[in-house]
């Protein structure tokens, strides 16, 4: 094992590791429950998915990139490699230039349907996920693509109108466990479904292949 940061990272990913979460580094306080967040989703999946030794489950950004200051090599394997994104929604990641470049990595990949693979063939490699409230209509290039929703519970009937209204950050914040986990495991076996249907083959990208996809007037 070796630590990057505060995150004590197991393996490198590749071609095997299932998700890459994509989010804005905003306030310490946010990142600590998004690197939560991704510990919960990374804990879920090693139970539902089968990855060769050595190989992480997946991918999160410790301490954030711009363009213009690095291009670490790790990241650009994980965009190339990873099977699904996971975008956490807010106004600021919105207005992340590198956030909107993850987004497009992924729609770049070519993606291949899995022989044995039982899910629709309209199935996308990324999952926007309601991290925060947004007050206004999203980008096109977001919102043509499904979000993710989770589905009441006999345990938590409200869910989807706490999740939709208020996002995991806030449920994270004000201690709700029980939704926060709830949440964390359906979006952990819809990744799973996604990842037994679908392959996305690797890319080799550098910063000038990816274009920030958020921007008024880019056309995917």
């Amino acid at each position: 094992m070796r630590e990057v940061g505060r995150l004590v990272r197991h393996g490198r990913p590749d071609v095997h590791s299932p998700f890459f979460i994509s989010y804005a580094h905003i306030s310490p306080e946010s990142d600590k429950q998004a690197e939560h967040f991704y510990n919960e989703l990374r804990g879920y999946l090693q139970t539902l998915v089968a990855l060769p030794v050595g190989t992480e489950m997946g991918f999160f950004d410790q301490d954030g990139i711009e363009p213009a200051v690095h291009w670490d090599e790790e990241l650009a394997d994980a965009l190339g490699t990873c099977q699904v994104l996971v975008a956490l929604l807010s106004v600021p990641y919105l207005g992340r230039d590198w956030c909107g470049r993850e987004w497009h990595a992924f729609t770049l990949r070519e993606k291949v349907l899995r022989p044995d693979a039982n899910g629709s063939p309209n199935l996308g490699p990324i999952l926007p996920v309601r991290w925060a409230p947004i007050p206004f209509k999203p980008p096109p290039a977001v919102g043509r693509v499904q979000f993710f929703a989770p589905k009441n519970t006999s345990d938590q009937p409200n869910l989807v109108n706490e999740y939709e209204e208020e996002g995991i950050f806030r449920l994270m914040r004000a201690g709700n466990e029980k939704a926060v986990g709830e949440i964390v495991w359906q979006l952990a076996k819809y990744i799973q479904h996604i990842y037994y249907s679908q392959w996305l083959k690797p890319r080799n990208f550098d910063p000038d292949d990816l274009r920030n996809v958020f921007e008024s007037g880019v056309v995917l």
